[in-house]
């Protein structure tokens, strides 16, 4: 019997490594809300915006680098609220982690779009996990091998800032305007 059918030790590592970062929030405890990252590695931080809170994972620094910021904004689309991801002074990030709540009698889980700002697509591991059941959705992204230098001799990471993903929370029908009955 077959169960996965797409099974490759590529999407069992992709997987894992990627998987390591999202399980370990539920055993770190959450720090006050803030956006300043410049204090180091191995700390949670929490940014709230009108609608969500974003929890930064401590193991977005393990790889190496580091960020002045992460910030979260949001914008109104048609029939969806969409939530931008941010990095400003990042100094050769490596690897992004985080899990954002939001209210689930109010939206649902869409798509999330990464910009790929680490490395191009084809160096990236990225993994999106939504869970509309608990009003959490989980992402992590990582350069392939961040400890090899670039194909041109320098260090990996990304240096700068700009738009890490942008996630897509569906409006959910006001209540009491649900589906119409039969």
């Amino acid at each position: 019997m077959k169960i996965l059918s797409h099974y490759t030790p590529l999407t069992a590592l992709s997987a894992a490594l990627l998987c390591l970062g999202l399980a370990l929030s539920a055993s770190c405890s959450a720090s006050p809300a803030a956006s300043d990252l410049s204090s180091g590695p191995l700390r949670e931080d929490r940014l709230a915006s009108e609608s969500v809170v974003l929890t930064i994972l401590p193991d977005t620094y393990v790889a190496g680098g580091m960020a002045e910021a992460i910030e979260v904004t949001e914008r109104q689309g048609k029939g969806e609220l969409l939530i931008d991801v941010s990095v400003r002074g990042a100094e050769k990030l490596k690897a992004v982690y985080f899990h954002m709540e939001y209210d689930k009698s109010r939206y649902g889980a869409g798509r999330l779009d990464s910009r790929f700002l680490l490395a191009p697509k084809n160096e990236v591991l990225a993994l999106y996990l939504a869970s509309p059941d608990k009003g959490l959705v989980e992402y992590g992204e990582l350069i392939m091998l961040p400890q090899e230098p670039a194909a041109d001799g320098s260090e990996k990471g990304f240096s700068g800032d700009g738009l890490l993903c942008t996630l897509h929370l569906k409006e959910l029908a006001a209540q009491g305007q649900g589906l119409p009955r039969r």
